[in-house]
């Protein structure tokens, strides 16, 4: 099935001549796998799970995992309410990567007198409080 999904996949684009497909299989061995342009310097493409962690107390939980692409500055409002079903309230500051500071996060967690989000947390003198801290990434096969 694997092998069909790919010859078609890569049929369809030399009929078409386009260089991309939705879905599109990579990797025999590892079909779940797909490629997510980062467009970073070294690597213009990645291969493998990307993933959410929260880190609550030092303990760490995944609040996502795919083996597509997403943008992890639109799920913020999710795993704080993910937060808030796992510890029974809201978490007083959010730490978190540059990608969740846009403007509709910071207006959600103002409405629930959250701390506004830290530019840099990996830089702050003072991330060794109690806080919820987000850290994206991709996780290697």
């Amino acid at each position: 099935m694997v092998i069909q999904t790919f010859y078609k996949q890569q049929l369809h684009m030399y009929r078409s001549n386009v260089r991309s497909v939705e879905d599109r299989i990579v990797s025999l061995h590892q079909p779940r796998v797909r490629p997510i342009v980062r467009g970073k310097a070294a690597h213009n493409v990645e291969f493998g799970s990307k993933i959410n962690v929260s880190l609550i107390n030092g303990f760490c939980f995944l609040d996502e995992l795919s083996w597509d692409a997403f943008n992890e500055g639109t799920h913020l409002m999710a795993y704080i309410e993910g937060y808030k079903t796992r510890m029974g309230h809201y978490p007083k500051e959010v730490l978190a990567d540059r990608i969740y500071c846009n403007r509709e996060n910071r207006k959600y967690l103002s409405n629930l007198n959250i701390k506004p989000l830290a530019k840099n947390p990996w830089e702050d003198p003072q991330n060794k409080r109690e806080s919820y801290v987000f850290q994206r990434g991709s996780a290697t096969p």
